[in-house]
């Protein structure tokens, strides 16, 4: 079975509908597909204190802009960047 690992950039909030439901969506597509998705939420205030965003990203193999809010909305345009320069699929929502 394929295993795809996906990050997903937002600011987990558990009373956010859109956010709980993220997971839910991949869990269903992974069925379907017969895959693995192994999903991490990743904080943009954790992603804005890293040194280097694509020490964070490099190991994903897609990046979501994830559903909510960002308290640092440059981390996610440094995510697109990096997935852009690195050829990683990238989707937001």
């Amino acid at each position: 079975m394929s295993t795809v690992k996906i990050g997903i950039i937002s600011d987990l909030d558990d009373k956010r509908a859109s956010q709980l439901m993220t997971d839910a969506a991949l869990v269903h597509v992974a069925g379907h597909l017969s895959i693995e998705i192994h999903q991490t939420w990743l904080n943009t205030t954790n992603l804005a204190n890293q040194d280097s965003i694509g020490n964070a990203l490099k190991d994903f193999d897609g990046i979501w802009a994830g559903p909510g809010d960002y308290k640092y909305p440059d981390a996610v345009i440094e995510a697109i960047q990096y997935s852009r320069e690195h050829q990683k699929p990238f989707f937001g929502t």
